[in-house]
Order: C-alpha cells, then structure tokens, then sequence
C-alpha cells in the first residue's frame, strides 16, 4: 500500500462524492496546484477542483456550485489592494479564502491577515495548510458586500434610473447576487422604474437582483446578514440635504462612491463640497474609498449650463464618466437596452467601478444581444 497519494488517486476520489461541499484550487502552477491538493485531501476534504487559472487576468470566474472555498495563487504579485479586490469581487461571500504565494514578507502576510484572509508561504508554509482547514477557516470582514453608494447631487438628476440600470450592468458582468437599496430622501421611485411594489422588506426583483427601500435606515445601519449575502449592494440616496457627517458615513462605507451630477451649478456646488470632505477624511482615516464622477444628462442641456470643461475646472477633477442625454428614448425605462448606443458609457461606468481591464466583446456590442434573442424566438 502506497503511503503517498498520487494526484490521480485524488482525483478518483472527488468524483464518488460528488455532492460534498468543494474547495476549488486556481493556479496556473501544475506542480503547486497537486501539492495544495494533497494538503486539502488530508485534511479530509475529498471534494477538490483545480483551476488552472491567473487570477490576475481574469475578469469572472465560473465557481463550481456548493463552494465551500478557495485556495488563490497569487504567485509573486505584491499589490495588496489589487488582491484584496480580486477577492471582494469574485470569491463568493459565503466561502472563505486561503492565500499561497511567493513573497515571504511578513508585512505582506500582515496585510492579508487585518483583513481576515490566511497567507502562506508556497515554499516554507503550505504544509500547514492541512492543519488550518482541520480548525477550519473563517469568514471574516473582507467577505462582505462590496458597498457602491450612488449619491445624486440634485434632485432629478437621474441617480435612481442610473443606480437600476447600473445593478443590471454589473449583473450582466459578474453574474453576481445584487441588492439594490434606496434611501429615505429623494423621489423613491424605484417601483416605478420596476414596475413592482417594493416595501421596507427584500423584493426578489430578478434573477440575481433584490431590491430594498431602506426608510429611515442609512448605509450604516445595513444589517450584517445583508452584507453576507450579497456580493454587491447599491445604495441609491440625493445628498443635496445632509449634512457633513452624515456624508461622512457614506465615505466610511463604501468602496466605491459614484457622484451623479447634471450642468447645474447646484449640483456642481453639491459635488464639490463632497470631494472636498472626501479628501479632508481620506487624509485623517486610512480608507481606500473611490470617486467616481458621473454627468448624468437627464434632461436637455439649455445655454446657461456649465459645459463639461467648466465643471471639471470647478470640481479641479476630470469627470470620468458622461452620459448623453436620450431623447425619444425606444425602450422603457426598466429596459436593459434603454440606453441604446450610450449603453458602453455605462458599461464603461461599470467597468471603472469593478476595476476590470477590458468588457466582453459581446456586452460592448449592445444592438447583439436583442438580435440574437430574435433569432432564437
């Protein structure tokens, strides 16, 4: 009898128990990838599936279901915000995450553990990785929700159309579970844009997307086993009204933050007085929160409105995203193909907020999809 296992011998094991909880392994390093195996399958996990992927060029990855985790190989890339983003983005909320890489930094190996992630060394440590999956592995802060707050400048500027249209943009990208929320001030007329009766308990909209009227709660106050549940939340509330703190809460919360702004000088001022304490409370607190600024043009532009180069002169910031105004719009507004030609801004809007390098050829070409849905009926 042999006392070693053979990477076959794993194998043949996973496929009689088919029906256990599985640990997926993504390593583009064949040799590493069969000894992580080893350690997993003594550590009594007879369910293992390798990926032979670089998750550093990767935009989605298809998980197998029932997945209890994920052992990444970063190999030797050192950007830890990069990584952590990977993991927010693609790794189920609900399956924990092991890290195995080259760099024996032990600052690095810090880094990952205050955000709740094992790190092993791949020469010196992944022996005990058999040991840590016998105490088993938590799930810990990273693991929840990626928080994107889409904060409207003015009244009628479009935030709630924008923040709808933008949950079934990341949907068409990450086939992700998606909640999206809106707050106590403002139009909320989610329902109407959805055609639905939504209340102040969780509406399972569509496939992969919830929504949620959030009343008197803010932000801050999204109940733990949300933020768990979901991948991605999308909180959409008119900032026009609050006060400093109260847009500081916004700050501390999020990950990405999307201003939404028209060619009104109120809604410039309103975005102004937002960066400017966003900088002030990134500089105080060690917070990886982004800006992203969207014009969002709702309603025709008229001659005493601020051109795009006025703004971003009054802002002292480029506006990364513009969205053009559709006039005699041919879909309603709950449509994916409302935007019609304008869709890759919003992909683009998108994109820049998942930190994806490049949109699948198929979604950049939004006149596709209904075609191919014609040809099929």
């Amino acid at each position: 009898m042999s006392l070693f296992l053979s990477k076959n011998s794993i194998h043949s094991q996973n496929n009689q128990r088919p029906s256990e909880n599985l640990v997926a392994i993504l390593s583009k390093n064949t040799e590493l990838s069969g000894k992580i195996s080893e350690q997993v399958y003594l550590s009594g996990i007879q369910n293992i599936k390798e990926m032979s992927l670089d998750f550093s060029e990767l935009t989605h990855v298809d998980f197998p279901d029932a997945l209890s985790g994920v052992i990444l190989d970063i190999g030797s890339h050192k950007d830890v915000d990069f990584i952590l983003n990977f993991v927010q983005r693609q790794i189920p909320s609900g399956a924990w995450c092991v890290l195995i890489g080259s760099n024996d930094s032990i600052r690095v190996a810090q880094q990952f553990t205050e955000q709740g992630l094992l790190y092993l060394h791949a020469d010196s440590q992944i022996t005990e990785l058999t040991q840590h999956l016998i105490k088993g592995i938590s799930i810990k802060k990273l693991r929840n929700s990626f928080l994107i707050s889409v904060l409207g400048c003015r009244g009628g500027v479009g935030s709630s159309l924008l923040s709808y249209q933008l949950a079934q943009s990341i949907n068409e990208l990450k086939n992700s579970l998606i909640l999206l929320s809106q707050g106590k001030q403002g139009s909320q007329d989610i329902d109407l844009i959805t055609e639905s009766k939504i209340g102040n308990t969780v509406f399972n909209y569509q496939k992969n997307l919830d929504i949620l009227f959030l009343g008197e709660k803010s932000i801050s106050n999204i109940e733990e086993n949300l933020q768990k549940k979901y991948h991605f939340i999308i909180f959409d509330q008119p900032i026009y009204l609050f006060k400093r703190e109260d847009l500081e809460k916004y700050i501390n919360h999020s990950h990405v933050v999307v201003l939404v702004l028209d060619h009104s000088m109120t809604s410039v001022r309103v975005a102004k007085n937002f960066i400017n304490i966003f900088e002030r409370f990134k500089k105080n607190n060690q917070k990886s929160t982004r800006i992203i600024t969207c014009v969002n043009e709702n309603r025709p532009k008229t001659k005493d409105m601020f051109a795009i180069p006025d703004i971003e002169s009054l802002l002292e910031r480029s506006i990364d995203i513009k969205i053009p105004y559709i006039k005699n719009a041919k879909n309603f507004v709950h449509s994916p193909y409302y935007y019609e030609k304008h869709k890759k801004n919003l992909l683009k809007l998108s994109q820049s907020i998942l930190g994806l390098k490049d949109i699948p050829f198929y979604l950049q070409k939004g006149w596709l999809t209904p075609f191919l849905k014609m040809i099929k009926k």
